[in-house]
């Protein structure tokens, strides 16, 4: 499910949300454990345009995204944040997030590996 948000007729933001594996397959290549049949969702590939950065939009979407999770019942959402990305932390931490672990996704010659290291859960507060 794409979530966007507009400026007019132009396109500001996007992400996405996944509550089945199939959905989260077409657009999430990494391999950490999401329990759907548990109730949980995949969330993530936000994309701001760069013309409307720093205007709040990732936080709106998440927000939008989080709501309508609520409102389907599921009570986990889960997803990967790149370390470098401190914007996207920035915005998510304002969620109060449990970390659960550090990932680490390898490409070579079209092949995809997948690690994780599971921290003792904390929350971001």
């Amino acid at each position: 499910i794409a979530f966007c948000v507009y400026s007019g007729w132009r396109l500001a933001h996007v992400a996405w949300v996944a509550t089945t594996r199939k959905g989260r397959r077409a657009i999430d290549p990494l391999g950490y454990k999401i329990d759907f049949a548990a109730g949980e969702a995949w969330t993530g590939a936000a994309y701001t345009m760069p013309f409307f950065r720093r205007r709040g939009l990732l936080g709106h979407g998440c927000l939008r995204r989080f709501e309508y999770l609520m409102d389907q019942g599921v009570k986990v959402s889960r997803a990967a944040i790149d370390v470098d990305n401190v914007s996207s932390h920035r915005v998510t931490m304002q969620f109060n997030p449990d970390v659960i672990g550090i990932g680490r996704q390898v490409k070579f010659l079209g092949h995809r590996w997948w690690s994780q290291s599971i921290t003792k859960p904390y929350s971001a507060q």
